[in-house]
């Protein structure tokens, strides 16, 4: 709020640091929600520092622009249907997340 005071007047009084994002493959939700008129997602990101510049570049150019500046279906926020259970996508998250930690020689 230091910085950007107009989030003092939107409402928001804390910000609260949580647990890593991920999704079923690793890879950030981004762009518009087809069934949600406005609704734009840019989630996911488990490196966010690493990754969040481009992200919102891509995202800010879609949005502004009225589509992205280059083609990018595998990080679009609609990729995943809704015909994973919760036991799937948790257990797919957790399979990313292990990835993460091995080892070059044992990929």
């Amino acid at each position: 709020m230091e910085r950007v005071p107009a989030f003092a007047d939107a409402g928001i009084k804390t910000i609260n640091n949580g647990p890593f994002c991920f999704t079923p493959d690793g890879l950030p939700m981004l762009g518009p929600m087809p069934d949600h008129a406005g609704l734009w997602m840019a989630s996911g990101f488990n490196v966010g520092i690493g990754t969040g510049g481009g992200g919102a570049e891509y995202l800010a150019h879609w949005i502004v622009n009225g589509r992205p500046h280059f083609d990018l279906p595998a990080v679009e926020a609609d990729r995943f249907g809704n015909d994973i259970s919760l036991q799937q996508a948790t257990d797919a998250i957790r399979g990313v997340y292990a990835r993460g930690y091995t080892l070059p020689d044992q990929i």
